[in-house]
């Protein structure tokens, strides 16, 4: 088989050609994965790392994938370690309860009352924990339970008044000045039992915090297109670097508000006993507000005391 000069020198250019554009292919390939590689190694600065503006979107998406996954493994760490401590200390006390009862078994009930009252209470307290993290769990009001009904128009006027009745024990227990301003007829749509759960949660809130002879103030007024319900409880103010975490679970407030409505609680209160207990209640009150497409919001401060508002779209 004869190749002629021509065809030679032919076939060289075109292999020629197909090797540069091979070469300059690579060339481009890595030029145009260069950002994209320092992108993943150096997400914290990526704008001045990226060439290209139209790869900087691509850039802030990974980063926020990345930092969206690593966010929720913190979240599930924490709810892990903060469940498991809550439930060490009534577990523990259970087991302590049955050893003693154990030993005791030749006594009778009565002798051992002392125990069994107090077993039954960690139990009760567990159970009230387990409750609150279902109610956090719980979908939006169109996807309630059957056992707390449908969603539908809620007279809120008549469900607050009624919470507030049910409170005013408790607060004529501690010794407080209970102050209400419900304006009648105010409706919303929602399910009227995680509604209430979230008005408890509100009200049992101020009377833990409110020291005796202090004042908690209920208002429920309609403002333009909205319900608007304030619990305002006077006392030592909250922190300025708690109030962003408020709503947030497990979360609890300095150590000597946190120890008084502790003291509050086992000296009553038994409508609002497994109400935040656990750091868990105005997290439930957040998203039942969301649920019903609301807001939640606190404010704080020496001489005004603290302020939870709930606003709710009115019917």
């Amino acid at each position: 088989y004869h190749i002629s000069a021509e065809q030679w020198e032919s076939n060289m250019k075109r292999f020629t050609a197909v090797l540069l554009a091979l070469v300059l292919a690579q060339v481009i390939t890595k030029h145009l994965v260069q950002p994209i590689t320092r992108m993943a190694e150096h997400l914290d600065c990526i704008e001045a790392n990226v060439p290209y503006e139209e790869l900087i979107p691509l850039a802030h998406t990974v980063q926020s994938d990345r930092k969206l996954r690593e966010d929720n493994e913190t979240i599930r760490r924490e709810f892990t370690a903060n469940v498991s401590h809550e439930l060490k200390t009534p577990l523990t006390v259970i087991l302590a309860n049955n050893a003693i009862l154990r030993q005791r078994g030749g006594d009778t009930i009565a002798s051992q009352r002392q125990w069994i009252e107090s077993t039954q209470m960690e139990a009760e307290r567990m159970q009230g924990l387990v409750t609150d993290m279902l109610d956090l769990a719980r979908p939006a009001p169109e996807g309630a339970q059957a056992s707390e009904g449908p969603a539908g128009t809620v007279d809120l006027s008549r469900l607050v008044e009624g919470e507030v009745l049910t409170f005013e024990a408790v607060a004529f227990e501690r010794e407080l000045m209970w102050e209400c301003a419900i304006d009648k007829g105010i409706t919303v749509r929602g399910n009227a039992t995680r509604l209430q759960r979230a008005v408890a949660v509100l009200l049992d809130n101020a009377c833990k915090y409110t020291n005796a002879g202090g004042t908690v103030t209920v208002t429920l007024r309609a403002h333009a297109s909205e319900a608007v319900l304030s619990v305002r409880n006077s006392g030592e103010p909250i922190d300025e670097a708690d109030l962003p975490h408020l709503f947030d679970r497990f979360y609890r407030a300095d150590a000597a508000r946190t120890h008084n409505a502790a003291d509050a609680e086992n000296n009553g209160g038994e409508p609002g006993a497994n109400t935040g207990g656990y750091g868990l209640g105005l997290a439930i009150a957040r998203d039942i507000a969301q649920a019903h497409k609301g807001t939640i919001a606190v404010t704080s401060t020496a001489q005004e005391g603290t302020t939870f508002t709930l606003r709710l779209p009115l019917t």
